[in-house]
């Protein structure tokens, strides 16, 4: 069975390079551009036959100067990292998933929201648009069928205060808004310092504000009085 997102993906790499993609794969040859390997532990994966090196710019058939091609997605369909199926673990959960195949620090995310007594339904990514439209991670039902963004970070004021803005601003883009957000800290505390910071973080970024910030860290998970 073909995975719609990897070809999708695929296809949109090979426009970038030829200045044109092919739903069919003969104009241009696909088979020129694209070569199979066979990877230890997931098997079959896509590599483009050749990689820019140097990082020098090309030039397309079609005239047009582009960069080296991004590495070929890989499909997640039967990913196993570490040693641990991820996709198993996913399916373990009562969640939701609307076909969505997470990657592990989401799962490791769904797992810990989940046990503390939360209700989720992952929300579908856009696979109709080109580019793809954003969305936000999540429904939490049990808060009032909050639509949120989930991000996974580290424990510094300054890393989650740039993956929120820059978030928000790229879903504004797109018409989009994300503005309940849910920070993940693995194994660590957040810090009663950087807990101050982030209660600052509307006023210290006016241009891009949030309603709802709420993190999740060694210590469960509460939530952020945002100052104005």
């Amino acid at each position: 069975m073909i995975d719609k997102e990897l070809l999708e993906a695929t296809h949109q790499q090979v426009g970038l390079i030829e200045g044109v993609a092919d739903r069919s794969g003969k104009d241009p040859d696909y088979r020129k551009l694209i070569i199979v390997s066979e990877h230890g532990e997931i098997g079959p994966e896509l590599k483009w036959r050749h990689l820019d090196k140097d990082k020098k710019p090309k030039q397309t058939s079609q005239g047009k100067v582009v960069s080296s091609p991004q590495a070929l997605p890989r499909s997640k369909a039967s990913r196993v990292d570490d040693g641990i199926d991820w996709l198993e673990r996913q399916n373990a959960l009562p969640v939701k998933f609307n076909g969505e195949i997470l990657e592990p620090h989401e799962v490791r995310f769904v797992e810990r929201f989940t046990s503390l007594g939360n209700e989720v339904e992952w929300i579908q990514k856009d696979r109709v648009n080109i580019p793809r439209k954003s969305t936000n991670d999540f429904i939490w039902i049990n808060h009032s069928n909050e639509v949120c963004e989930h991000k996974t970070t580290t424990a510094k004021y300054g890393t989650i205060a740039l993956r929120i803005r820059e978030t928000v601003e790229k879903a504004r883009k797109h018409d989009v808004v994300k503005d309940v957000f849910v920070v993940q800290i693995e194994d660590h505390q957040l810090g009663a310092k950087v807990e101050r910071q982030l209660e600052m973080y509307n006023a210290n970024n006016p241009n891009n504000p949030i309603r709802e910030l709420w993190v999740l860290d060694s210590d469960g998970l509460r939530q952020i009085k945002l100052r104005k």
